[in-house]
């Protein structure tokens, strides 16, 4: 995610963390736009993720890039 006005930060979560919770605490941490989160997508798999899900359900592991659209 290296595009103008994009953020760019290695972080670690828990694998049984809701993708959503993450949002939710980085959009609290002002790392994300106050607005809406539609989407986020895997980089490594190439595709969207179910943001409701664990990462684990969604098989996200150790090195994925995840894009926050």
């Amino acid at each position: 995610m290296n595009r103008e006005g994009s953020w760019q930060e290695d972080i670690q979560v828990n694998p049984q963390q809701k993708i959503i919770d993450t949002m939710l605490i980085l959009k609290e941490a002002g790392k994300l736009p106050q607005e809406e989160v539609h989407e986020m997508k895997s980089e490594r798999r190439g595709r969207f993720l179910d943001m409701n899900k664990n990462y684990e359900q969604q098989s996200i592991y150790d090195g994925d890039i995840l894009c926050v659209q």
